[in-house]
């Protein structure tokens, strides 16, 4: 079979350029109240918090192209939607179980009060 180029016209362009705003204004929140988590309810200083963003970000910036191509090659979007979604739950889940009980008590009532 032979391989059809698939072209979006102005509007299409429009509605996927709109979405992705949207998708850095999440973002901008989603590290806005992480950062005010770190430093104030954590009280982890500004630096490493912001080196713990960034390495985030880099982390993201080299897999995503990695898993792009391999969900590429595979074809099963389902199956690794499936295992990114549990993988992210699992690594969250845990993070958060870590933090709350390796801070201490006075941290841990203030985790509460900003996360209730």
């Amino acid at each position: 079979m032979a391989h059809q180029e698939r072209r979006c016209d102005w509007a299409q362009k429009l509605c996927y350029g709109m979405g992705h705003v949207y998708n850095d204004l999440c973002a901008a929140m989603w590290f806005s109240y992480t950062l005010f988590y770190l430093q104030i309810v954590l009280q982890m200083e500004a630096k490493t918090a912001g080196t713990l963003i960034m390495t985030g970000q880099i982390v993201d910036s080299l897999a995503t192209p990695i898993v792009g191509w391999a969900v590429d090659r595979t074809g099963a979007r389902r199956a690794w939607h499936l295992a990114g979604a549990l993988t992210h739950y699992a690594v969250i889940f845990r993070a958060e179980y870590t933090i709350q009980w390796r801070s201490s008590p006075t941290v841990r009532g203030r985790s509460e009060l900003y996360t209730s």
